[in-house]
């Protein structure tokens, strides 16, 4: 439970949402109703219809990061009803708009505060299924949550299904749990944290998180690309200057039958050819590309490339890497280079002790 204290003015932004909050609370929301924290950058173009769907729970609408903060340090928000704060569920949007912070910085904040403990997390935003970084930027947050997450639009029709969810989350967090759905729940979308698993590395499923961005050099890799105009070669010897240690030693098992020494090459000229060839790192863009340009159209929770055809299918792409790395990068470069991301990713590794 998140303690009350003394009201203070907020800070940052400033919706005028109390007449909204106030129509909830008339509309059979109570301080006794299940709480839901909805974090959205323009709460205002969304609480019309959620107040007509969402009749008995109560509203909690913050616009990003900051405002998170001071509610989760016990901050009684002038807008919203007083506390005590004990959200049953929060709707994230993904993109919290200029200083509002990100959905993902949202749900490393919410999953490391005790008093998050039983709110579930549901992504709550328009566009997955578009041409922008939003599908891979769902993926990282379901990595951040430490499990899949269902995703809701903002859109009308998708309110009953939406109720319906958050009715079984409040039952959750009434017997001290978290909503932990494996496949989609109501009609609702799921987001699973993706793995990758190929024959032709021959290593266990490896997560996105490590091999986009697993260590310093990786990290590095992204900026250097981008300022060497694409150039990958070029900005794997930037990565490797700066990182003595980056591509030292090859991520790939040697075949049986071959010798360990044939798969550590050390030569610069070498470097950027067998990240993209003889690693999951390359592998990763191609069967990103052969499910659709789309990591939310991959089915299950494991990518395997040699699962959408024919060996000389792959080939024929494969031949193809460097062009599908820069389509790759012009879709999520953006993400992979922003701090936020990086932070998430440091935080995760050291977590999970890759390194």
């Amino acid at each position: 439970m998140i303690p009350s204290q003394s009201p203070e003015a907020p800070a940052g932004r400033s919706h005028d949402l109390t007449a909204r909050v106030a129509a909830s609370r008339a509309a059979g929301g109570t301080v006794d109703s299940p709480q839901i924290l909805l974090v959205d950058d323009q709460p205002h173009q969304v609480l019309p219809w959620l107040e007509r769907v969402l009749t008995g729970f109560t509203l909690l609408p913050v616009s990003g990061e900051e405002e998170l903060d001071r509610l989760l340090g016990g901050q009684v928000l002038e807008r919203l009803p007083p506390g005590p704060y004990h959200p049953v569920a929060a709707l994230v949007d993904l993109d919290l708009g200029a200083g509002g912070g990100s959905g993902l910085g949202v749900i490393r904040r919410l999953r490391a505060h005790p008093a998050a403990a039983c709110t579930t997390i549901i992504l709550f935003t328009n566009g997955l299924a578009g041409r922008d970084d939003r599908d891979l930027l769902a993926v990282l947050a379901a990595y951040a949550n430490g499990d899949g997450l269902l995703a809701s639009t903002k859109d009308e029709p998708d309110g009953p299904r939406l109720r319906a969810v958050l009715a079984a989350a409040a039952a959750t967090a009434a017997a001290g749990g978290v909503l932990s759905p494996k496949r989609s729940l109501g009609g609702l979308r799921y987001v699973p944290p993706l793995t990758l698993r190929s024959v032709h590395t021959q290593r266990p499923p490896c997560d996105l998180v490590e091999l986009l961005l697993g260590e310093p050099g990786l990290r590095a890799l992204w900026g250097h690309y981008a300022d060497c105009g694409a150039d990958f070669d070029e900005a794997v010897n930037r990565a490797r200057d700066q990182f003595p240690g980056f591509l030292r030693r090859s991520r790939r098992a040697p075949r049986p039958g071959a010798s360990p020494a044939g798969h550590a090459p050390t030569g610069r000229s070498h470097l950027a050819n067998d990240l993209l060839t003889k690693r999951d790192f390359g592998e990763l863009f191609l069967s990103w590309h052969l499910h659709g340009d789309s990591f939310l159209n991959v089915p299950g929770t494991v990518m395997e490339p040699l699962g959408l055809g024919s060996e000389e299918e792959y080939r024929q792409h494969s031949a193809r890497r460097r062009l599908i790395l820069g389509m790759f990068f012009a879709r999520y470069g953006r993400l992979l280079m922003a701090r936020e991301t990086h932070r998430f990713a440091e935080a995760y590794i050291a977590e999970k002790g890759v390194r």
